[in-house]
């Protein structure tokens, strides 16, 4: 064999080998949810950026959204940024969960505090009707972790694939032996001086504590966030 022809099959494994790290690469990402929301139990006297956290109400242990997608993909769940994470709890201690279905994509811990979060990839069929991404706050020490995230997306191959958003994102207050706080009131620091429009509370009035409604939606979200 000649070095020219060497050469051109040197050239050519490169140029073969390029173009699938380029399509590895090639992703297509939907938003699955912009808003800010709060998950945890209320009881946050000793979380990280309590500030921030007290600004953004609470309503219950996790969060989730349904999406669907036309063809099987692979797929990962991003966070734009997370607040308030871990507190007094170690390093090594798991704040959060994040799964699709049945399947946990990977854990939020305290080290993740003020920066953004990529799951594992995973691999799923058709999803017909349609999946579900939970967001779930851990216990540690009988206690829900209080923390904040903003920005939920999906990125996926193949990129030509159809993602589409199914509803709202909703906190849920329901299961997971939740025994939290059913209402915001002045011990937590927080005082409603705006009502949001379609927002959770049951016969609120402006700085006054208020009772919880089951859901809390992207459009009722705190009047003025901190972002």
């Amino acid at each position: 064999m000649s070095r020219q022809t060497v050469l051109v099959l040197v050239l050519v494994a490169v140029l073969v080998v390029g173009s699938g790290v380029v399509c590895a690469w090639a992703q297509g990402r939907v938003y699955l949810d912009t808003g800010t929301y709060h998950i945890g139990n209320g009881q946050f006297s000793g979380s990280t950026d309590q500030e921030i956290v007290a600004q953004n109400a609470v309503v219950g242990p996790k969060w989730s959204i349904a999406f669907a997608a036309d063809r099987p993909i692979q797929c990962s769940i991003q966070i734009d940024m997370l607040y308030g994470v871990g507190g007094n709890m170690p390093d090594d201690a798991e704040s959060g969960v994040v799964t699709i279905g049945d399947m946990q994509l990977g854990e939020i811990r305290p080290r993740d505090n003020r920066r953004p979060w990529t799951s594992a990839l995973c691999g799923l069929g058709v999803v017909m009707p349609s999946q579900t991404v939970t967001i779930h706050s851990s216990k540690w020490q009988g206690d829900f972790d209080d923390f904040v995230f903003r920005g939920v997306l999906v990125a996926y191959t193949p990129a030509d694939a159809r993602v589409s958003v199914i509803g709202e994102g909703q906190v849920l207050q329901e299961g997971e032996e939740y025994t939290g706080t059913g209402y915001v009131g002045p011990s937590q620091g927080v005082r409603i001086d705006a009502l949001p429009h379609g927002g959770p509370f049951s016969g609120a009035r402006p700085g006054r504590s208020c009772a919880w409604a089951t859901t809390w939606c992207s459009r009722a979200r705190t009047a003025e966030p901190v972002w």
